[in-house]
């Protein structure tokens, strides 16, 4: 565990407890403080459709630690990939060159969003979050997360067995 004097930051957001616990094993081992927030919150029915998910946890370390932990899990979990980036890279397929993205998810909720952002992420998927409104019916908003076109099918897969491990 960190002191309460450092300032901490999240490491990552698991969604599945066993990959949660061997993240934090491997911390543990190399001597890296952390703390382990439980963000889930247990639903039923449509809840656990709309809500939060059932488990979700927030592995967080101190500042200066935040590196170290990153490579760490790198080497250990193959998680944070060192050519990750946080917005879709190009891949121009059409006359045009435009990029060829398909959308994964969508929703009305924020945080729905991230959630799926934090699958993708643990999955090593790259991906991007746009906001979409409709000029037509001011103060509507919905959320919606692309992957690059190669990427689409393992991101599927991946959030349908978040889905399942949810509920």
């Amino acid at each position: 565990m960190t002191t309460s004097t450092e300032e901490l930051v999240e490491l990552i957001s698991f969604f599945d407890a066993i990959r949660a616990r061997l993240a934090c094993d491997g911390l543990a081992e190399a001597g890296i403080p952390f703390t382990v927030e439980d963000l889930g919150v247990p639903s039923q029915g449509i809840d656990r459709m709309t809500g939060p998910p059932p488990v979700w946890l927030r592995v967080s370390v101190a500042k200066r630690d935040l590196k170290r932990s990153q490579e760490l899990l790198r080497r250990t979990m193959h998680l944070f990939p060192e050519a990750e980036i946080d917005e879709v890279r190009s891949h121009p397929t059409s006359e045009t060159g435009e990029d060829a993205c398909v959308e994964v998810a969508s929703g009305d909720a924020f945080a729905d969003a991230e959630a799926v952002r934090e699958v993708l992420r643990a999955a090593n998927i790259a991906s991007s979050m746009r906001e979409l409104t409709d000029d037509d019916e001011p103060g509507w908003r919905a959320y919606a997360v692309d992957v690059q076109y190669d990427d689409a099918d393992r991101a599927f897969r991946a959030i349908e067995r978040w889905s399942e491990q949810s509920g």
